[in-house]
């Protein structure tokens, strides 16, 4: 499943990330998701009238109002852009040319290139120099076009995704290879986006309150590059170095390409001479507001004329600790979630320091083991992926200080009690800051420091269990666990009347389900509930069923859920599972009908036999801090536009002038875009939108989809926009049919 793979190449260093913040907002809501569009009723009633004025009225910071106490997100001193108005949505790994700082005298990046800081040879030693491969840097992507970050639904925390098309290690200049006349390192495309998994909001103790707005949270990103893809730059590695043992490794039978995982956590926002720290939350704020302000003065200077260059936009980025690691991508293995033996957290554990911490929650945490090829009934080795587990105490990223981690057994029938310890792992030297950091969270335990020996048997038929010191079990496994990589899906409004797109009106979730690492029992089902917001719109929190029951307060579905033999429901479904295969896992898929535009959750619960009689019942509702470590998969119903796709045809066949379309199109699918987004305001100029329409309509093609190209980045164009694009074109390049005279109109009197 990836963990236990060998060789295991270690990353260190800092993500960082480009969002323009004013649609994910946290303050007060400015963007109505469903629709995509800007919540006008909110902004007029918060006194912007004009939208020629909406810069003005996003960087200036909110005040207070007499209606206050209705506005109940709206929080007085920041601006509704928050942190980084300017930015594109890229994102990437920190290196010695990215990202490039356009104003540096206010904005820094921090030192510390991502790189490779060692490996796990085959024999599981660590090496730590000597090898070509480490100190090379990891990019995420290529110039121009960077990966991109992008929230499915940007009102919640949990649906991020990176879209990134290739990663590349080191190059292929010989100077920086083994001197045998290649480079060092590779590249390679990837098998689709990644998702933020294993979200912990509790990451980060924040002793020292100096951890600022998300900085407490992490998230652990995975992705998969298939061997057909992958270009060498090693063209003779030399022998037992990290790349002649990938190689060998990509040899065997069912490898298929190399896992790329990694974790991002501590958060620094605001980095740069403009916001000398110590300092605050609002501190920053109220500088960057001042910022904001400047560059408008100097903008408008330029439009004038009275500056004969315009002034590069303040673009504020964040920067994340990072640490990851790069290993054999096996045949079964999910691309984009993390396999294992799941051990999901989240209950506190008692801290040994520092001091008076008391209680702090644990996050997830993965094992695998390796079975003894000349014994195979034994386990050999066992795995741990310790990368989203252990919360840091503060900024300074030390870990907090559990006391020592045990690793056992527990009987199915009691989870909570072990009884068999297998091994332990100190903090010192173990769990710390520098064992974190110097194997990317992992730990490998060989028989020879097992407690005892430990079974293949032992290990298939019982509960892995973690507790520190003398405490109670509080990192239990799920015995069943239900995963997917169509962790965000996509659909567009039904009964199209043209081509459906990548992503299409009906769009399905493939979900593997594993029992104690390997094949469920027969007369296991898997149910599927839909929920939404407990209030529409700008909610987080509180997720109910839905329900379109006569007077039920809970919101209509968004989808319609279809099953594998036609079964339907809109509420909750269960199925069974197919045994399927010979292989270690069962699947199944459901399809998704889009019934209305929103951004619904679609939750999975994996069932014993027997489990819950005849009848089962989802929970009525779901919190933010369960369903990021549950099993879920997010949906987006994009906007419905037929209609406006149908009207716009219609009105081309009275023969409108070119500039008249083009301003149409404009108002109609890109208005809202470059309001929100001053980086997309270079398709504002109408000579430019109509010269450039080859370009957009490449852009939005719907077969880059999946791709970090694709325009917009948000993924939030609708099917029927997409028609009016492609009917601008026609009827631009003359291939849609006009009328050959103007009609005749009758006159009165």
């Amino acid at each position: 499943m990836g963990l236990i793979h060998l060789p295991r190449a270690y990353l260190k260093g800092f993500t960082y990330w480009n969002p323009s913040t004013i649609n994910n907002n946290d303050y007060q809501p400015l963007y109505d998701a469903a629709n995509a569009r800007l919540n006008w009723p909110w902004i007029e009633r918060h006194g912007l009238r004009n939208p020629e004025d909406f810069d003005r009225y996003a960087i200036t910071p909110t005040i207070a109002t007499a209606n206050a106490s209705a506005d109940l997100n709206l929080v007085a001193g920041k601006p509704p852009a928050e942190w980084n108005y300017y930015g594109g949505l890229q994102c990437g790994f920190v290196g010695p040319e990215v990202p490039v700082i356009e104003r540096p005298e206010y904005f820094a990046k921090p030192d510390g290139n991502l790189g490779v800081t060692g490996f796990a040879n085959p024999a599981g030693a660590l090496v730590q120099q000597g090898d070509p491969w480490i100190g090379l840097p990891l990019r995420m992507g290529q110039q121009p076009s960077q990966a991109k970050l992008v929230d499915l639904d940007p009102i919640c925390p949990w649906s991020t995704q990176i879209f990134a098309d290739s990663f590349t290690l080191g190059t292929a200049d010989p100077a920086h290879g083994a001197g045998l006349g290649s480079g060092a390192g590779f590249h390679a495309l990837t098998a689709g986006r990644a998702h933020s998994r294993w979200v912990f909001f509790a990451r980060n103790a924040n002793l020292q309150k100096d951890v600022l707005i998300a900085g407490i949270g992490a998230a652990a990103w995975q992705f998969a590059l298939p061997t057909e893809t992958l270009h060498r730059f090693d063209k003779n590695p030399a022998p037992d170095s990290l790349a002649a043992s990938i190689q060998q490794a990509l040899a065997q039978p069912g490898a298929q390409g190399l896992m790329l995982r990694f974790v991002t956590y501590l958060t620094r926002y605001f980095q740069g001479p403009a916001f000398p720290p110590p300092h605050s939350d609002q501190q920053c704020f109220t500088e960057i507001s001042r910022i904001y302000a400047e560059y408008a003065r100097q903008l408008a200077r330029f439009r004038r004329g009275e500056q004969a260059e315009p002034t590069p936009p303040p673009v504020n980025r964040a920067y994340s600790s990072t640490v990851g690691w790069i290993a054999p991508w096996y045949a079964g293995e999910l691309q984009s979630m993390p396999g294992g033996r799941y051990l999901p957290g989240g209950a506190p554990a008692s801290v040994v320091a520092p001091a008076g911490l008391g209680q702090w929650p644990v996050g997830p945490m993965v094992v695998e083991a390796a079975l003894d090829p000349n014994a195979p009934q034994t386990v050999s080795r066992i795995s741990l992926d310790l990368g989203s587990t252990v919360a840091e105490v503060d900024s300074s990223a030390t870990k907090i200080n559990f006391g020592p981690l045990h690793i056992g057994l527990a009987a199915l029938d009691s989870p909570g009690t072990p009884v068999k310890t297998i091994a332990t792992v100190a903090y010192a030297g173990g769990y710390d800051r520098a064992a974190y950091e110097r194997t990317a969270g992992v730990v490998d335990i060989p028989a020879a420091q097992f407690n005892a020996p430990l079974s293949a048997a032992e290990l298939q038929g019982q509960l892995l269990v973690g507790w520190f010191g003398d405490g109670p079990a509080v990192l239990q496994e799920q015995a069943l666990v239900a995963q997917t990589d169509d962790r965000g899906v996509y659909l567009d409004e039904p009964a199209a009347p043209w081509p459906l797109d990548a992503h299409g009106s009906d769009a399905r979730i493939v979900v593997q389900v594993r029992y104690l690492g390997g094949k469920p029992p027969a007369g296991t089902r898997l149910g599927f509930a839909q929920y939404s917001p407990s209030t529409p719109g700008f909610n987080e929190m509180a997720w109910t069923l839905v329900d379109d029951s006569p007077g039920s307060t809970a919101q209509t579905p968004y989808v319609r859920m279809i099953g594998p033999e036609g079964q339907s429901s809109i509420r909750q479904l269960l199925l069974p599972l197919d045994d399927g295969a010979d292989r270690p896992y069962c699947e199944l898929a459901v399809q998704l009908h889009a019934l209305r535009c929103g951004p619904p959750v679609i939750a999975f619960y994996p069932l014993l036999p027997g489990a819950s009689g005849p009848v089962w019942a989802p929970p009525p509702s779901v919190q933010i801090m369960q369903i990021t470590t549950a099993y879920f998969a997010n949906a987006r119903v994009l906007p419905f536009h037929n209609a406006l796709a149908l009207d716009f045809e219609n009105w081309l066949r009275t023969g409108p002038t070119l500039d008249v379309v083009g301003q149409r199109v404009f108002n109609d699918v890109f208005r809202t875009y470059c309001l929100m987004y001053p980086v997309m305001r270079f398709l504002g100029d109408p000579l430019r939108f109509q010269a450039w329409r080859g370009h957009i309509l490449a852009a939005t093609d719907p077969a880059l989809f999946g791709s970090n190209r694709y325009m917009p980045v948000t993924r939030s164009l609708s099917a029927g926009q997409r028609r009016m694009l492609v009917l601008w074109q026609q009827y631009t390049d003359g291939d849609k049919p006009t009328p050959s005279a103007p009609p005749a109109v009758a006159r009165r009197g």
